[in-house]
Formats: C-alpha cells, sequence, structure tokens
C-alpha cells in the first residue's frame, strides 16, 4: 500500500514538471516593434532591370529566387502578411531576378531560359500570366520595358523589340560594338542610358524604335568597373565599385556635363536610389542616407544597421519607408525576404519589421532562465517530498 503510494507521489511530481515546462514553450512569442499604420505609394514605375522591390498604396511586391513573386499587404505594420503568391515552376528556373512595372503589369525575366513573363496582378488572389515570351538565344545582362517595347542587353549589343497589344515581339533595330561590355540600362523620356562596365556610360535617341541613334558616350577616367547607376530627370549618378559616386548633368542629353564626384573608398553597394534630395546607399546588410540637395557639399546624415544576417539587393523608398529585399533565405530568425525600415528621421533610421533584432536573444535568454529555474525548483520539490517518504518507509521496514 506505502509502495503504491510512493509511486503516485513520484508520478505526480514528474507530471507537475511537464506541464510547468509546456507553460514556458507557450509563453513565448515575437513581437513585431512598430505602431505604424501608414500607408505606401509610389507614382513613378520601374523600367529598369535590376530591382526587386515595388510598392504601391498599401500593397509591396517583392521578387526573390527563393520566396518565388510575393505580394505583401503592409498597411498594418504590426501584421504584415502575404495576400498574394505567383510560384513560377523552379523546374524551369530559379533565376528570375528583374522586377519591372509597367502599364498595371509586372514583368520579371529569367537569365537562364531568357524568358520575358508579364503577370496581371489586379486581382493579388488569383494572379495570371497575361504574356510570355523567349527571347533569341543570346546572354543577355539586362532587359527594360517602355511602352510596348522590350529594351535588352548583352554585352555587345543593344536591341529592341515590339510586343504591341502582347503580339508575338519582333525585333525593331539592334545597335552592336564590339569592344563594349554592356551591363545595365533604364529609360528616361527619348533616351536609354546604358552603363559599360569598362568606361561608363553610352546614351542613345530612341525617339524612333526602329532606328537606334547613338547620342553620346560618358568616358570616365576611373580605374575599376562601373556597376551601378541612376537617372533622374537632370542627372546621371555612376556608382564605381570601392571610389564613389560620379554625377553628371544631363538636362541636356546630348551635351552631358560634368558635376562632381563624391568619394567613399572600400565600399561595395548592392543598390542606388535617389529620392527627392537624398541618395541611399545600399550595402549588403545596411544603407546609407546621403543628403544631395548641394551636389557639391554632398553630407553622410544618417545610417541604418540590422543585426540579422542578411544579404540586400534593392531598396524602394516612399514616404516616411524603405523597403528592403533580403535574399538571405532559410527559416532562422530575421531570415525573412521583406524589410521595413522607418526613415521619418533620416538622421536616426528605425528598425520596423521583422520584430526588434534584439528580441529574439531576450527570449532565447529569459527562456533558458526560465526552464533552469524550473528544473532547479523541481529538483527541490523532489526533494522536499520524495527523500523524506523514501526515508520514512525505510523506517517502518526496520
Amino acid at each position: 500500500m506505502n509502495q503504491n503510494k510512493l509511486q503516485k507521489q513520484i508520478f505526480c511530481v514528474i507530471v507537475l514538471l511537464v506541464l510547468s515546462i509546456g507553460l514556458v514553450s507557450s509563453t513565448q512569442s515575437v513581437q513585431l516593434n512598430s505602431n505604424f499604420g501608414k500607408t505606401i505609394s509610389l507614382n513613378s514605375e520601374i523600367v529598369r532591370g535590376g530591382s526587386t522591390i515595388y510598392a504601391n498604396d498599401s500593397l509591396v511586391y517583392l521578387l526573390g529566387d527563393y520566396y518565388r513573386f510575393e505580394i505583401y499587404d503592409v498597411s498594418n505594420k504590426e501584421e504584415i502578411e502575404v495576400v498574394g503568391r505567383f510560384n513560377y515552376s523552379s523546374d524551369l528556373t530559379r533565376d528570375y531576378s528583374d522586377l519591372i512595372v509597367q502599364n498595371g503589369y509586372f514583368y520579371f525575366f529569367s537569365q537562364e531560359i531568357n524568358r520575358v513573363t508579364i503577370l496581371d496582378c489586379s486581382d493579388v488572389s488569383n494572379i495570371i500570366i497575361k504574356a510570355a515570351y523567349t527571347l533569341p538565344d543570346a546572354t543577355y545582362t539586362k532587359i527594360a520595358v517602355r511602352d510596348w517595347n522590350i529594351l535588352t542587353l548583352t554585352s555587345t549589343e543593344f536591341s529592341i523589340y515590339n510586343f504591341t497589344n502582347f503580339s508575338p515581339v519582333s525585333l525593331l533595330d539592334t545597335y552592336t560594338n564590339a569592344s563594349s561590355s554592356f551591363s545595365d540600362l533604364t529609360v528616361q523620356g527619348n533616351y536609354s542610358f546604358v552603363l559599360d562596365t569598362n568606361y561608363g556610360l553610352a546614351i542613345f535617341n530612341i525617339t524612333d524604335s526602329s532606328n537606334i541613334l547613338k547620342a553620346d558616350d560618358l568616358m570616365l577616367n576611373g580605374t575599376s568597373d562601373y556597376t551601378d547607376f541612376y537617372v533622374t530627370d537632370d542627372y546621371v549618378y555612376i556608382y564605381e565599385d570601392g571610389k564613389g559616386l560620379h554625377i553628371y548633368d544631363i538636362s541636356n542629353p546630348i551635351a552631358p556635363s560634368n558635376v562632381t564626384k563624391y568619394e567613399f573608398f572600400g565600399y561595395t553597394i548592392y543598390d542606388l536610389l535617389i529620392k527627392d534630395n537624398n541618395a541611399f546607399v545600399l550595402h549588403s546588410g545596411s544603407f546609407d542616407i546621403l543628403n544631395i540637395s548641394n551636389l557639391l557639399d554632398i553630407q553622410l546624415i544618417g545610417t541604418y544597421t540590422t543585426e540579422y544576417i542578411t544579404i540586400f539587393e534593392s531598396i524602394c523608398v516612399d514616404g516616411n519607408f524603405a523597403y528592403i529585399t533580403n535574399t538571405q533565405s532559410g527559416e532562422l530568425q530575421g531570415r525573412r525576404p521583406l524589410y521595413v525600415v522607418d526613415i521619418t528621421n533620416l538622421e536616426s533610421p528605425v528598425h520596423v519589421y521583422p520584430g526588434d533584432p534584439f528580441q529574439f536573444l531576450f527570449d532565447l535568454a529569459r527562456l533558458f532562465l526560465i526552464i533552469t529555474g524550473a528544473l532547479l525548483g523541481s529538483a527541490v520539490l523532489v526533494i522536499v517530498i520524495v527523500i523524506p517518504i523514501i526515508l520514512t518507509r525505510k523506517k517502518k521496514q526496520i
């Protein structure tokens, strides 16, 4: 009888211990460090390849190899959620990386199979393929879209294809330079600006899409690769790898003039964005904010950094928020495709999403302390309750 009673008491102690650990686990949660409820808008659309993120009203559109094409509702920063997804077949390729937005449609390009896919996202819950084109066999570096034209680059060729009303693509014209090293392009009005990794920038007049005319060259005197650029109404900003920004006045595209060079040595940038009087320079786990209101006296005014392990790829800025594509995939804390930063105060950007960069460490430490306390408490409970019972039982047996 005494032996059965002892077994029941030991069983109760074990149950209490299990329940304690269960309660500890159930209290763990990740809280979003945000009280913002604003929406965003972006008036201009993306024409150039290379971008992987786009924001419009309360939606953010993001393209990535790992996460595919996803649409996020960001109207409530505390509960950002995926409201649309297009899972293109990974059997064909995982290399869809150039998101372009034009005329209400979303374009993305695969370099592996030279395929341009056009999506209709008017109903985010039912994304459909509007058209898909396979370009002639070549090694393309970038594409851009202007009206019903697809502009393409190889290292030596700049071509324009027409697809009016989603008809089959037809070649309009090609410009060839065997000594060039074309790597990126964008469109501004009737001109296309093409980045040449070796020497700087080539400017083409594309008023007549069937007759590409070379307008001018920007032969820069650098010693490194030119890896990124950004064009505004009046200026072009050309990034020389590890050296800084070359800035030219292109208000007259056929006669660009040098303005200045902003030097920052040793930095590699992943994306460059000009917004109003500020330049956002994206690195793998941070971005810098430059005040460019006076191009002859550019000032670094703010920096955002994160404690997470990230590989940032593209940045989109509108209003008081910056939206960033993170390509560091996986299930670990902080490995999310979308990052949101509040830039209301440009001098002190505030991390908004995902969560608090330190919350996971705090939660882990708290969990460790609670479990340790529960184990120690259970051990003490065993000593206080079980051992006296055993000693009493032995005395009775004697």
